[in-house]
């Protein structure tokens, strides 16, 4: 993607801007994806977050939407508490998404600092 931007002969500093919104974009979507996919790993019990917030017979238009907002809340340690994990996986993949998105926030914003 880089070297594209080269060639369209845009700043470095909007280069780093572009790839830098491309990337949060590309680990929010496939946070939230992770987060539906994992309610369903948990074969020994029903209890999960489509379950608790009754999304279990929701469209995937909605399903996506409730996901995306749990990995924004998560990855930007907001945490709202209206999405919850219910079971060792989700705690889990919550846990994970809380350090990336940490590390990911530090190296951005080290990165725009120098």
């Amino acid at each position: 993607m880089s070297y594209s931007l080269k060639i369209l002969k845009i700043k470095v500093q909007t280069q780093s801007i572009i790839l830098t919104c491309f990337t949060l974009t590309l680990l929010l979507h496939s946070a939230s994806c992770l987060w539906r996919l994992q309610a369903d790993f948990n074969l020994s019990s029903n209890k999960n977050w489509l379950r608790k917030n009754n999304l279990s017979d929701a469209t995937m238009g909605e399903v996506y939407v409730a996901s995306l907002y749990w990995a924004v809340v998560t990855c930007f340690t907001v945490g709202y508490g209206d999405i919850v994990p219910q079971n060792g996986f989700e705690l889990a993949w919550g846990m994970v998404i809380i350090v990336v998105g940490v590390a990911f926030f530090s190296f951005v914003l080290g990165d725009l600092t120098s």
